[in-house]
């Protein structure tokens, strides 16, 4: 009986050497996945179908469309999903960029081709302190994945919700480009792309 009491702590101790060896490893490859910066892309599934007439959110999650960011802060958890949400913002519920990512970025592909009237961005500065707000970006109309001539160019935006016409037919996505001036990073609650189905 004592050899079997004895290998107990023995077992005891390999389980956990096996425990922090799996640990180290996990932490590793988040590790370098996060400091790797990938662009991040998500592809959501279509579950509503909007009927055609009146103005619609044509970025919301159950339209199915597809959300690219430049970056995520992965530490904090504020990743892209957040912007076509369309739920209550609550302060978690954001998406931030990577604080190394100096020209970040953020692309909207839509479920087909539609007319786009106007984008309302909601910015931190809803819910936080109001020089959360990006001041400076240029939302672009995509037309088949491609950047057209179609343009709105923001210089000191203090609205922290602003609506920005940019009417685009056939538009198949938008892109948003922020323009960052010190250390700070993009933090925004929601994206809405409005127009007809």
């Amino acid at each position: 009986m004592t050899a079997v009491r004895d290998c107990w702590p023995r077992a005891k101790r390999a389980a956990r050497t096996v425990g922090v060896v799996v640990a180290l490893a996990f932490v590793a490859s988040v590790g370098r996945f996060i400091f790797a910066k990938p662009v991040c892309e998500t592809v959501y599934p279509l579950t509503v179908t909007p009927e055609r007439g009146p103005t619609t959110n044509l970025a919301l999650y159950q339209h199915g469309p597809t959300v690219r960011v430049s970056s995520v802060n992965f530490f904090d958890r504020h990743h892209s999903g957040y912007l076509i949400d369309g739920t209550n913002f609550t302060p978690e519920q954001k998406w931030m960029s990577d604080k190394t990512d100096r020209s970040p970025w953020v692309e909207i592909h839509f479920r087909g081709a539609h007319h786009l009237a106007a984008v309302r961005i909601s910015h931190a500065g809803i819910m936080e302190h109001p020089q959360s707000t990006a001041a400076a970006y240029t939302i672009t109309c995509l037309v088949g994945d491609k950047a057209t001539a179609i343009k709105a160019v923001i210089e000191g935006n203090i609205d922290p919700r602003p609506v920005h016409p940019i009417p685009c037919e056939h538009a198949t996505g938008v892109r948003i480009d922020f323009r960052l001036r010190g250390a700070a990073a993009v933090r925004l609650y929601e994206v809405e792309a409005l127009g007809i189905w």
